[in-house]
Parts: structure tokens; sequence; C-alpha cells
């Protein structure tokens, strides 16, 4: 109330520019941070699905080993580095690795080349069974790898000029008029270098998952600055490595994503 002419004033009430200003500040800083959040959680879904799936087919990949395989099927595996399992084709069919995880084709599929996801194995004898008295029971280290295709149409036929050539074993070797995934076995690239220059080195994808042959190590390249990658953990000095490389096509497969997507583990004693 106004003291010299007895009336009652009264005040503006609202927001200012300031504030209002302030207000659309703070919305565009948290839009912006859920903008760059959006795409790397929708990834990281994207990852946990396919190794969730990628578990499950391991399991299931192991089930079958023990299963249909026996002590005779592992005699010929007598070193400790990893090699193919003798009668795996005969006995564990292409058309039961490969499944179509998320649609409505029946798995295991009648038709590899549509399959988004595809394994196969490789063993090696235990360097507890080489040992002295482990003769009467012999342990092998078995690996499962699981691939993914980024598209039913990705192909991975030996066609890339600087690969000098897949393993030809029946379990590194990928069935390539079916368009699977193959490994390729080979000298890591001295010091890391991402140069494909010299077709003789295997230079794993960036970030891509390998196995150590003489070791048996499970790796993952990873950035280490310019353009050099390296195993972590490390490798035997001069140990050939078994990684896939990416699908045909690309202007780089060694650099390309590699559609290995799972490294399973494990052990069989006969």
């Amino acid at each position: 109330m106004n003291a010299r002419s007895g009336q009652f004033q009264t005040r503006a009430r609202g927001f200012s520019m300031i504030e209002v200003n302030l207000a659309i500040l703070i919305l565009t800083i948290g839009l912006i941070m859920v903008a760059a959040i959006f795409p790397v959680g929708a990834d990281y879904t994207r990852q946990n699905a396919e190794e969730s799936v990628s578990q499950t087919i391991a399991r299931n990949a192991m089930a079958i080993l023990q299963t249909r395989m026996d002590a005779n099927d592992f005699s010929t595996v007598t070193t400790t580095s990893l090699q193919a399992i003798p009668n795996f084709l005969t006995k564990v069919p292409v058309n039961s690795r490969a499944y179509n995880f998320g649609s409505s084709t029946p798995t295991p599929v009648a038709n590899p080349d549509t399959a988004q996801y595809f394994w196969t194995a490789l063993a090696r004898l235990s360097p507890i069974s080489s040992s002295a008295g482990a003769a009467l029971v012999r342990r092998y280290d078995v690996y499962i790898f699981v691939f993914k295709k980024g598209s039913v149409e990705s192909t991975y036929a030996n066609t890339y000029a600087a690969n000098p050539a897949y393993v030809e074993v029946s379990g590194l070797r990928g069935v390539t008029e079916l368009w699977l995934p193959a490994l390729y076995q080979g000298p890591i690239s001295v010091g890391g270098s991402m140069n494909t220059s010299n077709p003789t080195e295997a230079i794993p994808p960036r970030g891509g998952v390998g196995v150590g042959v003489s070791s048996g190590t499970v790796f993952r390249q990873v950035w280490t600055g310019g353009a050099t990658v390296s195993p972590r953990p490390a490798l035997i000095n001069g140990e050939q490595v078994i990684f896939a490389p990416g699908a045909d096509g690309n202007a780089d497969v060694m650099r390309a994503a590699s559609p290995l997507v799972f490294v399973y583990q494990t052990s069989l004693t006969f």
C-alpha cells in the first residue's frame, strides 16, 4: 500500500528473459547429452544381445561335441598348438552349426547362406596331459568360435588378394560356397602396425578377438595410438594367431570389423 496515495500497488509477476534463456540452455545441454548417450547405449545393447546369443550357441556347441565326438576323434590331436578336430565336418555338418536367431526361419536353418550366426571349433592337447604321468587320461582344450554376420548379404569367400590363403583344414576354413565366415592363421604383424603392405602378416581388425596358436591365449586387438594396435594380453614373440577377417568387398578387409563375436574356451577329457 502506498503511504501517500492510500492505494495498493501491484508488482509484475513472471520469468525474466535471463531465466528463460537459462532454462533453455539447461534443456539444450540435457538433450545433447541424451543424444550422445543414446547411440552408445544402443550399441552396448546390441553387443550384449549378440554375446548372449553367442554364449547360448557356444554351450550348445559344447554339448554337441560331447555327444557326437569320442576319444578316437581326438586321437591325432597330439600337440599343444590349436588345430582342426578330425572328423569334425562329418560328425558336425555345417547345417547343424548355422543359426538364424531373431527371425521366423527355423534353427538350425536348412540354407546356411542366410544364417546370421555360425560356429566352428579347434582343439589342442592340454599342456597338463602332455606332461609325464598323464598318459592315461588325456585332456583337450577346446575353443569354440561363434561368428555373427553383419547382414544376410555379407560374403566371406577367399577373394581378398592380400590374404595368402585361409588354412585348408576343416576346423579353420569356413565353407566359402555358403558365404560363412572363416578363420585365418598367420604370424601377427610385427609391432602391431596396421599397414597391410606385407600380406604375409596377419593383422586382426582393431577391436577384434583372436587366439594365439601356441599359447592358447584369447586376446583382443587394442588401439595404442597412431596407426598401431597391439594384442592384449600380450602374446609369445613370433607366435602365429587365429582370427576372422572382415567380409569381402571392404576396401581393407584386414582392418574391417571382424565377424568373430565370441570365443568359448572349455575342456574335454577322455
